[in-house]
């Protein structure tokens, strides 16, 4: 998969948890972000996670510098731009 393609998973889920319960879809992400994982071993899991806007397990936040900066770069739409 491209970075493209990633952007693309994570303004879904981001979409997704703003329509339906949160839960379910932190857990599709969790499961996700292992496969992409494994499918790319310069996958960044924080940002990633950070991009759908789902917390971690422990609480913490996830993204620090540059995946926060990601995550917080949203046109006036409130569409994910790369």
């Amino acid at each position: 998969m491209t970075r493209k393609d990633y952007i693309a998973v994570a303004e879904v889920l981001r979409i997704a948890r703003t329509i339906y319960d949160h839960e379910p879809i932190d857990h599709i992400a969790a499961g996700l972000v292992n496969i992409f994982a494994y499918d790319n071993p310069r996958f960044d899991r924080g940002r990633f996670m950070c991009a759908t806007h789902t917390p971690s397990p422990h609480g913490a936040i996830y993204g620090r510098g540059r995946a926060l900066k990601a995550a917080r770069r949203h046109d006036a739409a409130g569409m994910l731009v790369a």
